[in-house]
């Protein structure tokens, strides 16, 4: 079974590579700075699909449930 990214580690891939293609020192920094922020809150992400995961394996969930996402995150 291959990896998967999650969306969060695929924006990250796209802003190393912006980084990498870039000369301009403050856009540089900027992205850096960016990366740094995203890749502190994996963690974060990880715990959301778990308990996401855990969810829908307890409540038997057959399809997304619109509830369990507008509790969790209000939108």
């Amino acid at each position: 079974m291959s990896k998967e990214n999650t969306p969060i580690e695929e924006l990250i891939e796209k802003l190393i590579d912006s980084r990498n293609n870039r000369t301009n020192h403050t856009i540089v920094s900027t992205l850096n700075a960016v990366i740094e922020y995203i890749e502190t809150h994996l963690p974060k992400e990880r715990e959301a699909i778990e308990e996401a995961y855990e969810e829908g394996y307890y409540d038997h969930f057959d399809e997304f449930n619109d509830d369990y996402y507008n509790d969790k995150y209000g939108k």
